[in-house]
């Protein structure tokens, strides 16, 4: 089978790479936005080891396309399958009816609940235990084509964002080659509208934690997007108070450090007393 990646320079992207090949499906071709990029107000965090270097060590070859030059390669392609996780762009109809029925998205969350461009912090905001995965059709829809497959994991402890990226991805991989494997036995699962959900890229507000929260709600989420914003809490004068970790209070406070009372108990956190917003 012809298999043609496209994703990002992401960390979600990188797993899903990795997980199919070390499932033994090893893409044809490797199509990946050409620089770090803004998926929507989210920035796309690079890992390390990038995933040029990853193909190189596995002797495939990632190309680094814009996006029109990315499009019009696709419109060319010869291929059985398309498979995108984590591209910082839509897909143009055009591009998706050279692959009917056989080009899916890989995306981390459980479809149809928080469709958009990041559902892994809506999902933490929402105070989700499990993080949700999903794989559908692509159609001009976002997030609304029929479901390959769902599932979901429970996050590390202290995982941050691209942690729970990588995550998503090495799990989308496996629901992506399972249902692969069902062939002609594949039902698509439905993606009702009267179950879904649609947040839009998080501002400023958003990154509020609220003392309502459980510890584990509020440690989970500050861990989880600090790599993309500024979790804060509200001070008694109503201004914010930005956060620059937080930990159970297990031993006594350090420096700068103060204690957040949550709805289960007590968090020490870490503040940032200078950068106040008013």
């Amino acid at each position: 089978m012809k298999l043609v990646f496209v994703g990002s320079q992401g960390a979600q992207s990188l797993a899903t790479l990795a997980e199919l090949k070390r499932h033994g499906l090893a893409p044809h071709e490797i199509l990946i936005h050409g620089a770090d990029g803004i998926a929507e107000g989210i920035p796309l965090r690079t890992p390390a080891d990038g995933i040029a270097t990853w193909a190189a060590r596995h002797g495939l070859a990632a190309r680094q396309l814009s996006p029109g030059s990315l499009f019009t390669h696709l419109l060319h392609c010869d291929a059985d399958r398309l498979l995108v996780s984590c591209y910082p762009a839509r897909l143009p109809e055009r591009v998706l009816a050279c692959f009917p029925h056989r080009c899916y998205n890989l995306h981390p969350s459980p479809l149809p609940a928080f469709r958009g461009p990041s559902p892994i912090f809506w999902q933490l905001r929402a105070g989700r235990r499990h993080i949700g995965v999903s794989v559908h059709h692509m159609t001009a829809c976002m997030d609304q084509g029929a479901l390959l497959g769902r599932g979901r994991f429970m996050p590390p402890t202290g995982a941050d964002w691209s942690e729970l990226h990588q995550c998503a991805g090495a799990l989308g991989a496996r629901l992506f080659l399972h249902g692969l494997k069902k062939g002609r036995e594949y039902h698509p699962l439905a993606n009702h509208e009267r179950h879904s959900s649609y947040q839009p890229a998080p501002g400023f507000q958003d990154f509020e934690v609220s003392p309502c929260w459980t510890r584990r709600h509020a440690q989970a989420f500050i861990d989880g997007v600090s790599a993309i914003g500024t979790p804060w809490l509200r001070d008694v004068d109503g201004k914010p108070l930005h956060i620059l970790s937080a930990r159970p209070a297990t031993t006594p406070l350090r420096p700068r450090e103060r204690p957040f009372h949550c709805a289960d108990g007590v968090l020490l956190i870490q503040l940032d007393e200078h950068a106040r917003r008013g």
